[in-house]
Protein backbone atom coordinates (compact mmCIF):
# COMPACT_ATOMS: atom_id res chain seq x y z
CA UNK A 1 0.00 0.00 0.00
CA UNK A 2 1.38 3.80 -0.82
CA UNK A 3 2.39 5.98 1.96
CA UNK A 4 0.29 9.11 1.85
CA UNK A 5 2.38 12.40 1.26
CA UNK A 6 1.34 15.39 3.13
CA UNK A 7 -0.23 18.15 0.96
CA UNK A 8 2.90 20.19 1.18
CA UNK A 9 5.26 17.90 -0.64
CA UNK A 10 2.17 16.81 -3.18
CA UNK A 11 1.85 20.81 -4.49
CA UNK A 12 5.91 21.30 -4.24
CA UNK A 13 6.44 18.52 -6.72
CA UNK A 14 3.89 19.74 -8.88
CA UNK A 15 5.25 23.46 -9.17
CA UNK A 16 8.51 21.40 -9.99
CA UNK A 17 7.10 19.75 -12.54
CA UNK A 18 4.61 21.74 -14.08
CA UNK A 19 6.67 24.53 -15.45
CA UNK A 20 8.28 22.44 -17.75
CA UNK A 21 4.84 20.63 -18.89
CA UNK A 22 5.36 17.57 -17.36
CA UNK A 23 2.52 15.58 -15.51
CA UNK A 24 3.41 14.60 -11.95
CA UNK A 25 4.01 10.46 -13.49
CA UNK A 26 6.54 11.30 -15.89
CA UNK A 27 9.72 11.52 -13.50
CA UNK A 28 8.75 8.43 -11.85
CA UNK A 29 8.77 6.80 -16.15
CA UNK A 30 11.82 9.14 -16.72
CA UNK A 31 13.82 7.42 -13.40
CA UNK A 32 13.00 3.84 -14.76
CA UNK A 33 13.97 4.76 -18.24
CA UNK A 34 17.37 6.46 -16.72
CA UNK A 35 17.78 3.18 -14.58
CA UNK A 36 17.61 1.22 -17.70
CA UNK A 37 20.42 3.08 -20.18
CA UNK A 38 22.60 2.82 -16.79
CA UNK A 39 22.43 -0.82 -17.07
CA UNK A 40 23.07 -1.03 -20.50
CA UNK A 41 26.17 1.13 -20.46
CA UNK A 42 27.27 -0.96 -17.57
CA UNK A 43 27.47 -3.70 -19.12
CA UNK A 44 29.02 -2.45 -22.08
CA UNK A 45 31.55 -0.86 -20.05
CA UNK A 46 32.33 -4.45 -18.29
CA UNK A 47 32.23 -6.06 -21.99
CA UNK A 48 34.56 -3.72 -23.10
CA UNK A 49 37.24 -4.34 -19.82
CA UNK A 50 37.19 -8.01 -20.32
CA UNK A 51 37.95 -7.42 -24.32
CA UNK A 52 40.29 -5.10 -22.90
CA UNK A 53 42.51 -8.08 -21.15
CA UNK A 54 42.01 -10.39 -24.05
CA UNK A 55 45.06 -9.19 -26.00
CA UNK A 56 47.72 -10.07 -22.98
CA UNK A 57 45.83 -13.70 -22.82
CA UNK A 58 46.33 -14.31 -26.56
CA UNK A 59 48.56 -17.25 -28.09
CA UNK A 60 49.65 -18.04 -31.27
CA UNK A 61 47.77 -20.53 -32.71
CA UNK A 62 50.89 -22.99 -33.59
CA UNK A 63 52.53 -22.34 -30.37
CA UNK A 64 55.55 -21.21 -31.46
CA UNK A 65 57.23 -17.27 -30.33
CA UNK A 66 59.76 -16.82 -33.59
CA UNK A 67 58.51 -14.99 -36.24
CA UNK A 68 57.96 -16.18 -39.52
CA UNK A 69 60.75 -15.64 -41.92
Amino acid sequence: MPRSCPPEFRREVLDLVAPEGRSPRSPGSELAAARKRIAELEAELAIRLRTAELPGEVTSPKGGSKPSA
